[in-house]
């Protein structure tokens, strides 16, 4: 009976909702405008900048994580003498001779019949010799000496010869020298206990009397080897050499001789185990130019293929200008760079045959080339890392972390040390690289990877970022 009214109920409820009104149902769409987001990217703790040295230029990468930096070298270039082998020089322009011997019949004196300023003449019907008397042969020297002088000679019949000695005493000499006949010859002889005697000589070469030739004289006194040299001082070619072994003496100072004849002699020079009619330049970077004077006299231009250069034409000329021998009174020599800049000068002083030169570089420098800023309000820890490095030129090269305060153990090339010490990045300050370099020679130049490694914890623990640096020095 209860189930029955229950529907009846229901069925008259839905009858009344059936029998209201119903409202109408409606939708509104709303444009509302877009809300523009801007994501910007947090920049690194670490930004490498720019340091501002003179000198140094720096290329940065994005965000300040890479750098390129390219180290102008400004070098002072010198030109000092590296090796000096006269052990005599003497431009025989001012007569008497101090500390010279004279010994035998005839005379000496000054004459200013000479190649260059005043020149030392001889005569004697006999055998006269006039020598330095200070020691300049070591006899326990495996080589050779090369005495060389300007020669001229009065009478080039047999048995007369004029030339350079070496000497062991007035009475005992060997002797380079002209003469003899045949139209004039190239002799070496011997003074023996006051007896000449002819070791060698050449066939007959047509010589002339009163005429200007350069005469080197040649000798090792382990050996008893002796050689002579004729040159042309007109033209710098060689008329004839000749050689002979003799040890019955053992000279040991130098100078001149006449044998029944008269002779003027200038410009002796003296080197060991060099050649008086060279002068070397070292160390001239390919594409150079050196150039060689005597006061304002050219003497020789070169430029340098990378090479030794050798002036060797300073000492001969046609006509006679008083300005080219092998004693150069106002010696000069300079260099310059491929783009025509005077980089170095020597002199004015005194240049001698056989002497070699050397352009160098002694610059040493410290500079900043990187600065590295932390902007984080925390401490880092970074180290320096080499990559690879060509470099020529350097006697050394450093390259420094440094905090305001202190600076790491570097990386050294050539390479002794690969990184540096680790050295703290403080928070809110600017740290640096820095560069340490010595030239050695002219033209020097390195290119360098470095990487700076820094970690967000002591030895490079935590957090790690790498930032590649490349370095250019020269």
């Amino acid at each position: 009976m209860r189930n029955v009214f229950s529907a009846h109920l229901l069925i008259i409820i839905i009858s009344i909702l059936s029998l209201l009104p119903i409202p109408s149902i409606s939708a509104s769409i709303h444009t509302y405008p877009p809300t523009q987001i801007s994501i910007n990217p947090t920049p690194p703790p670490i930004m490498l900048q720019d340091p501002g040295t003179p000198g140094v230029s720096v290329s940065l990468g994005t965000a300040g994580t890479s750098a390129s930096i390219s180290v102008s070298l400004s070098l002072s270039y010198s030109i000092h003498l590296q090796t000096n082998p006269v052990v005599y020089y003497n431009t025989l322009d001012q007569f008497p001779l101090t500390d010279w011997i004279t010994s035998g019949t005839g005379s000496s004196s000054g004459t200013t019949t000479a190649w260059v300023g005043g020149a030392l003449q001889m005569s004697s019907g006999a055998v006269r010799v006039t020598y330095y008397s200070t020691d300049i042969v070591d006899r326990s020297y495996n080589g050779f000496y090369n005495a060389s002088a300007y020669v001229m000679s009065g009478d080039l019949r047999a048995d007369r010869v004029v030339g350079i000695a070496y000497v062991q005493d007035s009475n005992n000499f060997y002797g380079c020298g002209i003469g003899d006949g045949g139209g004039g010859r190239l002799v070496i002889l011997k003074r023996e206990s006051g007896s000449i005697t002819k070791l060698a000589r050449t066939p007959g070469l047509s010589l002339s009397t009163n005429t200007w030739y350069f005469l080197v004289c040649g000798f090792n006194p382990s050996t008893g080897e002796i050689r002579a040299y004729l040159y042309n001082p007109a033209n710098g070619n060689l008329i004839s050499s000749i050689s002979y072994t003799d040890t019955t003496l053992s000279p040991s100072m130098v100078g001149f001789f006449v044998w029944r004849s008269s002779g003027v002699f200038d410009e002796l020079v003296a080197v060991q185990g060099a050649d008086p009619l060279r002068i070397a330049v070292n160390n001239v970077p390919s594409g150079w130019n050196a150039r060689l004077y005597n006061g304002s006299t050219l003497l020789q231009s070169i430029t340098s293929t990378g090479s030794v250069i050798v002036f060797n034409n300073f000492w001969y000329v046609n006509p006679n200008d008083g300005q080219h021998s092998t004693i150069l009174r106002q010696g000069r020599i300079e260099v310059y760079d491929n783009n025509g800049n005077l980089k170095a000068v020597y002199g004015p002083a005194f240049i001698i045959g056989g002497q070699i030169f050397s352009l160098s570089t002694q610059t040493s420098n410290v500079i900043r080339i990187l600065n590295i800023g932390n902007t984080d309000s925390k401490n880092y820890y970074g180290i320096l890392t080499l990559h690879s490095y060509s470099s020529s030129g350097f006697s050394s090269i450093s390259i420094y972390l440094c905090n305001p305060s202190t600076c790491s153990t570097p990386i050294t090339i050539p390479p002794g040390s690969l990184q540096t010490g680790e050295v703290v990045l403080p928070l809110q300050e600017v740290s640096y690289i820095m560069l340490e370099y010595s030239v050695n020679s002219a033209g020097a130049s390195a290119d360098i990877a470095i990487h700076l490694r820094y970690s967000s914890l002591s030895s490079q623990n935590g957090v790690l970022a790498i930032y590649p640096i490349e370095i250019h020095v020269g």
